[in-house]
């Protein structure tokens, strides 16, 4: 039998220190997203105790103490966020974002485009009007409040969530 890791290490500083440096630049998040996740997979990930080889990333462990640790990660991350303005949709999109940073394989659950040029047209809009909703400084703006729904009519109509924003 194999021994494992299944317990975060005590410090998790850099944790810390890339959780906020993600929120701070999740505008332009390349780095900052691959800093995070390298930190949940170190942090998180069940590990070979004597070869330290990966057994199970970090976004695939399933209760435990681990699973908890995990959970308390996200609900900082979460309030992180929440406290800098993002909605709940636009924070879900992030930490889809840092598992498949982390290597999961990333799951398409979108249909593919009918080809209609009302389709196509319905998508250009909304990937105008959710930019323009990501890149306003007006918090307070009702259509803050429908991003997420705009974000979900526009991956069921085949966009890629992921492009937008830039």
């Amino acid at each position: 039998m194999t021994n494992v890791t299944t317990t975060a290490p005590v410090s998790t500083i850099a944790l810390d220190v890339a959780r906020e440096r993600f929120a701070s630049a999740a505008v332009s998040t390349g780095d900052a997203i691959k800093e995070y996740a390298n930190a949940m997979l170190f942090h998180f990930s069940v590990k070979d105790f004597a070869t330290g080889a990966l057994v199970t990333p970090w976004y695939d462990v399933v209760g435990g103490k681990l699973g908890k640790d995990i959970k308390a990660e996200r609900a900082e991350f979460v309030k992180l966020f929440l406290a800098r303005g993002f909605d709940k949709p636009t924070i879900d999109v992030y930490w889809s974002r840092v598992k498949i940073a982390s290597g999961k394989p990333k799951t398409t659950t979108r249909v593919q485009s009918s080809g209609s040029a009302l389709d196509d047209a319905t998508l250009a809009d909304l990937k105008t009007i959710i930019n323009r909703i990501m890149k306003s400084d007006e918090e307070d703006a009702l259509a803050q409040q429908y991003k997420g729904d705009l974000m979900d009519v526009f991956a069921g109509l085949g966009g890629d969530c992921d492009k937008l924003g830039k």
